[in-house]
């Protein structure tokens, strides 16, 4: 199996190529968009310490105050800020873009530390609106590139993907390729950004999700999260959480 170089933090098993995951952990979730402090992250592993999160962040501001741990202390009007001591143990961020392209000169377009200075409004696609904007290149990757290095013996799903990209949420769920009707359980995605460039729409969006076999959930803390039909009963059974701090 093809490991590819995004992978180097995480272990590996030498013969499979499929992640090692400690024996205590029995969820896994994945959250693509960090900003600086990792908010739905540290929000899952608060809740159930044997929860496991792969993180995305490409913006190498944003994720160079997660891996320094000094977010609560620079950003102390967020909510949430996920945990230095967690690094690697529960929370393993990538510092990579996910795209439905894969290539590692991809174009990231970061509004920090100008404007709002917190590196939640950078994107791939061209921010409209931003007086300054700074482009630097990232690697980008599918997400099934990712996927496919899951132990899905062990773990039969993703209990909850929340996608927050400025506008790139669809290419991103489209990047999970078979996996997203077939493993992922919840999905959290923003429904729409505008001032980006090549943004979805919410109607976009939504036909996206329905033909993979979602339905919307209701109510004001879920209005951006969507149910699998497959995992229906688990949601019911309480075996499963669609929670987000919010996008």
């Amino acid at each position: 199996m093809k490991t590819l170089l995004f992978m180097s933090h995480i272990p590996l098993d030498s013969s499979s190529g499929l992640i090692v995951i400690a024996a205590d952990k029995k969820r896994i979730a994945l959250d693509v968009g960090l900003s600086v402090n990792a908010p739905n992250s540290a929000l899952w592993l608060a809740a159930h310490p044997e929860r496991i999160v792969f993180g995305f962040e490409p913006n190498p501001f944003s994720m160079g105050i997660i891996l320094s741990g000094r977010s609560t202390s620079l950003f102390p009007a967020m909510k949430n800020h996920v945990q230095k001591a967690s690094l690697y143990e529960s929370f393993f961020p990538l510092n990579v873009a996910v795209s439905d392209v894969e290539t590692t000169a991809r174009s990231f377009h970061t509004t920090d530390p100008y404007g709002n200075g917190d590196g939640g409004t950078s994107s791939l696609g061209q921010p409209l609106n931003f007086g300054r904007v700074r482009t630097v290149g990232v690697v980008s990757i599918r997400l099934d590139s990712f996927l496919r290095h899951i132990p899905w013996e062990r773990f039969p799903y993703i209990e909850h993907l929340k996608v927050d990209a400025q506008g790139h949420d669809l290419r991103i769920l489209q990047s999970a390729g078979h996996y997203l009707s077939e493993r992922i359980a919840c999905v959290s995605a923003e429904s729409e950004a505008p001032g980006y460039s090549e943004s979805h729409t919410p109607q976009q969006l939504r036909d996206f999700l329905l033909s993979q076999g979602f339905s919307q959930l209701q109510g004001s803390s879920n209005g951006e999260t969507w149910l699998n039909s497959r995992f229906a009963a688990l949601l019911q059974n309480g075996e499963i959480e669609c929670v987000t701090e919010g996008l």
